[in-house]
């Protein structure tokens, strides 16, 4: 009977042991060892200056002709059509900005965020006097779903007609996009 009691405690003691490693573990996945379950939706993408890139005064809005992807965690983006395809639902964080070589005073410069071929948000920013370089940038949330479409499009106007060339280096004209939480 001794012999059965011992083993039946070794027993126990195992299971308790067992139990209470399994109880840690599944604490520390859960609250320590935290892992997204997918990788949202994000991108990076930029002008690097070739070709060249010059856009004309008083014309129609334009796409920036993106030339180079940084990331595209879901390969939405599409560089001949400079159009990000929004792979899942929800808020999604978009920031973008061209720079322009030589602007004059009083030129005015548009950049608009567009979502399915419909103006999003813009900003426009007035040229005070001549300058090498000039940036304009726009950034907002939008509410996306998929298969929406976001294009990144520029507009000038100066007092005399003219061209203006983007500037082209990944830090001066550039578009990102990402989803800000499932």
């Amino acid at each position: 009977m001794e012999k059965n009691g011992k083993g039946l405690a070794v027993f126990a003691l195992l299971v308790g042991l067992i139990s209470a490693g399994l109880g840690v573990y599944l604490i520390l996945t859960q609250y320590v060892f935290v892992q997204e379950d997918s990788v949202l939706p994000k991108a990076r993408v930029y002008f690097d200056g070739s070709p060249s890139f010059n856009k004309y005064s008083d014309t129609t809005q334009e796409n920036i002709d993106f030339t180079q992807v940084s990331y595209d965690t879901h390969n939405a983006f599409n560089l001949i059509t400079d159009t990000y395809i929004i792979p899942e639902d929800g808020f999604y964080h978009i920031d973008a900005q061209y720079g322009i070589e030589t602007a004059q005073t009083d030129d005015d410069y548009v950049i608009y965020i567009v979502r399915n071929n419909l103006m999003h948000t813009f900003k426009r920013v007035t040229c005070t006097k001549t300058v090498n370089s000039f940036c304009v940038d726009v950034s907002d949330i939008v509410n996306a779903t998929i298969g929406d479409t976001i294009n990144i499009r520029i507009y000038f106007h100066n007092s005399v007609a003219g061209w203006r060339s983007v500037e082209g280096q990944s830090y001066l004209t550039f578009f990102s996009i990402a989803k800000l939480h499932n």
